[in-house]
């Protein structure tokens, strides 16, 4: 930012005066009362407005006088900026009128809080100054007066820091700082704790992992014996088929010896009726030349009648 002329109309002791500004460095000189720090107040004002505590209407505004005016020509990146700002006195108070901001390609009459979130915009600071009640950036970079600098200079050096910190707008950066401390000693923490958990699951994951081998074990095992049931079951089917020809068998023999008694019987009746044709034939006086083979005739017939018998299964 280059300040290249000031114009101020009942400001303090200042009832009209016009200041240009040279290139390079400037220094203000004067006795005390000459209006130094009025040049240096205007230009606050011009740039942010009455601000509590720092410039206030009473303290710009001259005595007597009921309009004051402040205009700032200045050159931000090589832009012309005009600035002009202005008091009114009413019946119990000094308030700001509207103002005018003028670039080189327009001119706006804007509120007091619109003209100066315009002219943060133009300098870079931060958005959050515009509900500031002072602008701590502008008074201790730009204008410091003599009493706030011996303050800045005999406090202690973490008060300092705190206070460019607030200044520069990178508090909150100490904010994040000490967040992140107190994070990371609940992530530590947490980290702990999850450690202990972690040792847990690698005991149960080795405890699984012995249960799976021996399940695996035991499958082989229930396989084997899976395999040996079926052939057992094999061979049982097997064996109930030799059983149930045997029975088949059993049931033809009691059949054949049901026979044989049978065909014994018949035998034995056939032998009686022989016997008593004998006996007729005798008392005849004719006995044919027969000789019974009384032996081979009973096996002869006896086995004929088996085999009838057998052929019929």
């Amino acid at each position: 930012m280059i300040i290249e002329r000031i114009k101020l109309k009942n400001i303090r002791s200042f009832e009209e005066q016009e200041i240009t500004f040279p290139k390079g460095k400037i220094l203000l000189a004067g006795d005390i009362g000459s209006g130094k720090s009025s040049v240096l107040l205007a230009l606050e004002f011009a740039l942010f407005g009455l601000q509590t505590g720092f410039v206030s209407g009473a303290g710009l505004l001259r005595k007597g006088a009921n309009i004051g005016e402040v205009e700032v020509e200045l050159k931000i990146q090589n832009k012309k900026i005009k600035i002009k700002r202005a008091l009114r006195r009413k019946k119990n108070s000094i308030s700001q009128d509207k103002g005018f901001l003028e670039t080189e390609n327009s001119k706006e009459q804007l509120s007091p809080e619109e003209l100066k979130a315009k002219i943060l915009k133009f300098l870079n600071y931060p958005s959050s100054l515009l509900k500031a009640k002072s602008n701590l950036l502008f008074r201790f970079t730009v204008y410091t007066p003599q009493e706030q600098m011996r303050q800045i200079l005999t406090e202690k050096p973490e008060e300092r820091i705190n206070t460019l910190r607030r200044i520069f707008g990178i508090d909150k950066y100490k904010n994040v700082e000490t967040n992140l401390e107190i994070f990371l000693t609940k992530l530590k923490e947490q980290i702990k704790i999850l450690e202990v958990h972690v040792e847990d699951i690698n005991e149960i994951k080795e405890e699984l992992e012995k249960q799976k081998k021996a399940m695996e074990e035991e499958k082989k095992e229930i396989e084997k014996v899976d395999f040996n049931l079926k052939s057992i079951l094999t061979e049982i089917k097997q064996k109930e088929e030799l059983i149930r020809k045997f029975e088949e068998q059993i049931k033809v023999l009691h059949y054949l010896k049901a026979e044989n008694s049978s065909i014994r019987a018949e035998y034995g009746s056939i032998i009686e009726n022989l016997k008593e044709i004998k006996k007729q034939i005798e008392k005849i006086g004719e006995l044919p030349n027969i000789k019974l083979e009384e032996k081979n005739f009973r096996e002869e017939n006896n086995w004929k009648l088996i085999l009838k018998k057998c052929n019929t299964f």
